[in-house]
């Protein structure tokens, strides 16, 4: 063995030689030796390195080090590339840009990103008290409907979407009083220069016409992509001021604190007028079964307005006859018989099967265009089963689609003693989901069960339950953007589209652009949107 000592002497020895010399045979024969040993010993490394093996050996780990550098920078090529591929997928399963197929861009013009336009404007229309001298608002100020005319030279002339207002209803002197006060105070505001209110959303307590501006801006189910069967089709929303969910027919007296109930004789009374006046009945009458798809009358509402239309929309398409197809759009509508929750009902908190019996009471509701014969006979003693939802919906033969949240915001308000609250921004929903789990399982389930014997009962029906904690969203962009965890796809506009395409009412276009990629939304996590 070398020591430490001889090896630092052969690397002085090797430095002085002469060019063209020899290394001297104890110093070959020593690094020979180092060679096979490799480089474990110290002062090794420098003196092995001269030597013309090593040299050798240094080409071919220069070599096997850009092989290894050559093959590095493929496998990260390829990773890269399937990094690339797989974003590529997510990104056009999730809406992409614009869809493939179609020329219409992906609009993205604020927060709520949507595919659709975001507003169109209608112009008011006062009812004619001559024509229809019952059709009045709570204060006795005659009824309104906002109005646009269909889009020319698109072939969508002969299709009329009727859309009522919803804002719950007032069934005793305290609630009532409630309205006329917010209503009050708004005309003040009004006969100081400030103008009529615009947002519907922001009128859903009128007991008048009067607080409404002339132009009516909407969004959601009105504004629609260009590429949607229910784009530029004749667009009729109407104003809720009768506070009775569009069934009642009573004249102001003591019992009903002075105002008129009148929301049933409002909702016919606009049917009228677009049957005469807006041509309805003219298309009916021309068309006469010989087109290839009648006229078509979508006919719906959110919240009381979905009410509304789940007790009319039947004798509606009877009085129509075969001459026009009918179809119903309910959003957030669906009324579910749970009682609140203890400590409400210790706080007064009355359940909606009790205010449905006494709204029975109030607007004197015993016709029959509005209580269901059949419903009525199966249910004896307890007829106010066939105005609440969760029964009534059995007796609806119209087709139609049902949107309603499996946490629905408004049913929430009304079970809980502390009700629910909103963020700061007015618009989004605290939720409080893990301290109130069984209760919102047992409004999810029930709602669900509900949903599927009516799916089995219709089965051509479409339904979109989502599991976000809100409330009536048709005239939001919402209703064009939310898409549900089950497809990333499938929006409540498009299962409107589906629903009368299914039934032969329009074609649904499938090269209609995706909704465009938004934040999402989380819903409940202990609930999946649902689409039947």
């Amino acid at each position: 063995r070398h020591s430490v000592l001889e090896d630092t002497k052969m690397e002085i020895a090797m430095r002085n030689l002469p060019p063209g010399s020899k290394a001297p045979s104890s110093v070959a024969g020593s690094t020979g030796r180092k060679s096979q040993r490799g480089s474990s010993q110290r002062g090794a490394t420098e003196t092995t390195s001269l030597l013309p093996t090593e040299e050798v050996e240094q080409t071919l780990e220069d070599k096997l080090l850009k092989l290894c550098f050559y093959t590095a920078m493929i496998v990260a090529s390829l990773a890269l590339f399937i990094i690339g591929a797989l974003f590529l997928v997510y990104h056009m399963k999730n809406g992409g840009g614009s869809d493939s197929g179609s020329d219409e861009p992906c609009y993205t013009k604020d927060p709520a990103i949507s595919s659709a336009l975001y507003s169109t404007t209608l112009k008011k229309v006062v009812l004619d008290t001559a024509k229809y001298p019952d059709a009045v608002c709570n204060d006795g100020s005659p009824a309104a409907y906002y109005y646009k005319a269909a889009i020319p030279n698109i072939g969508r002339d002969n299709i009329w979407q009727v859309h009522f207002e919803g804002g719950n209803w007032c069934i005793d002197q305290e609630s009532c009083d409630t309205r006329r006060r917010a209503t009050a105070y708004h005309s003040a505001q009004i006969e100081k220069g400030e103008e009529g209110l615009r947002d519907p959303q922001t009128t859903w307590y009128a007991t008048t016409s009067k607080l409404w501006a002339e132009e009516l801006e909407v969004g959601g189910i009105f504004a629609p992509p260009p590429c949607s069967p229910l784009y530029g089709v004749n667009q009729i929303f109407v104003g809720y001021c009768s506070s009775d969910a569009w069934i009642g027919e009573r004249s102001a007296s003591n019992e009903t604190f002075g105002l008129h109930f009148r929301g049933a004789t409002i909702y016919y009374a606009v049917i009228q007028e677009v049957l005469t006046a807006h041509g309805l009945q003219a298309a009916m009458e021309e068309c006469n079964g010989k087109c290839d798809l009648k006229p078509l009358l979508v006919l719906g509402g959110y919240s009381a307005g979905a009410r509304g239309t789940m007790l009319h929309i039947d004798n509606i398409r009877k009085e129509l006859g075969p001459k026009v197809n009918v179809y119903g759009i309910m959003d957030s509508g669906m009324w579910l018989d749970i009682d609140p929750e203890p400590k409400a009902r210790q706080h007064g908190v009355i359940s909606l099967r009790t205010e449905a019996v006494r709204a029975m009471f109030r607007f004197q509701v015993h016709s029959d265009k509005i209580l269901d014969p059949k419903c009525k006979a199966e249910h004896k003693g307890e007829t106010w089963k066939c105005i609440f939802p969760q029964y009534r919906m059995f007796y609806v033969e119209t087709p139609y689609t049902v949107t309603s949240s499996q946490r629905d915001a408004f049913i929430e308000l009304k079970l809980f003693a502390d009700g629910i609250q909103m963020m700061p921004d007015g618009v989004t929903w605290i939720s409080d989901s893990y301290e109130r789990a069984e209760m919102h399982q047992k409004i999810a389930r029930t709602l669900l069960q509900t949903v599927r014997q009516l799916k089995r009962l219709h089965p051509d029906n479409a339904f979109f339950c989502h599991a976000c904690l809100d409330h009536a969203v048709s005239l939001d962009q919402k209703f064009v953007n939310w898409v549900t965890n089950r497809d990333f796809a499938t929006t409540m506009m498009t299962t409107l589209e589906k629903g009368l395409d299914r039934v032969g009412y329009v074609k649904y276009n499938e090269k209609c652009p995706k909704p465009c990629p938004t934040p999402a939304v989380e819903g409940d996590k202990i609930k999946m949107d649902l689409i039947f």
